[in-house]
């Protein structure tokens, strides 16, 4: 497995639909909350801890000790939500290098995110809604 250092434009993607999502989704607070960021007021602190989080993991992978360059928060309107699934999904494979990183509070609230926005998108589908239940 390969794996790279994503870009600050990928981690800005998925902080901008977080932070614009989690204002009126109580459960994504709750799955930020328990990974320990405090929305709105953590959104800095989470994308810095996203790019550490990558390094981290890029590192222990090619047995490397570069550096976290510093998060630069650029405020975009929010990507799609298919779009914000594919980079987080992205970026979590490049941090599945070593248990350290993948056992992370972070890592692990990251994957819930990801199984959360999995979910709104099916529960949203036609055939979901006439499909019977039980």
């Amino acid at each position: 497995m390969s794996a790279f250092i994503v870009s600050q434009k990928m981690v800005n993607r998925i902080i901008d639909y977080v932070a614009w999502v989690s204002v009126k989704d109580p459960y994504m607070l709750r799955i930020l909350s328990g990974a320990g960021y405090e929305l709105p007021d953590d959104v800095e602190r989470l994308g810095q801890d996203m790019v550490n989080l990558n390094y981290g993991a890029v590192n222990e992978r090619y047995g490397e000790e570069e550096k976290p360059e510093k998060f630069q928060r650029v405020r975009n309107v929010p990507a799609s939500l298919i779009q914000t699934i594919k980079s987080l999904q992205c970026f979590l494979y490049q941090c599945t290098e070593g248990n350290k990183f993948e056992n992370s509070k972070l890592y692990q609230g990251l994957r819930r995110l990801e199984e959360h926005l999995l979910n709104e998108i099916v529960t949203s589908l036609p055939a979901y809604g006439k499909a019977v239940w039980g």
